[in-house]
């Protein structure tokens, strides 16, 4: 429902707050989960997890090699 904008400025609110962030993404989209955690998310909510793989599909788009498949970027506000 936010854009990119509002869900940085949000989760920037969530950690100074001391509070955690939680960004729902719109599916199942490896781009969209890097996206909400390289702006510092505390975690993402997947919607349509209807099945193991499906999770762990999520899963990997979560984590950092050798657990999942997400790259490495040392230029964003998560790699602080």
């Amino acid at each position: 429902m936010f854009g990119v904008d509002a869900a940085i400025h949000l989760v920037r609110g969530c950690d100074a707050a001391r509070i955690t962030s939680v960004i729902r993404v719109p599916n199942l989209s490896p781009e969209r989960i890097t996206q909400a955690l390289d702006f510092g998310a505390s975690a993402v909510m997947v919607p349509t997890i209807q099945n193991r793989e499906s999770a762990e599909i999520a899963v990997a788009d979560a984590n950092y090699h050798p657990e999942g498949s997400r790259g490495i970027c040392s230029f964003v506000r998560s790699a602080s």
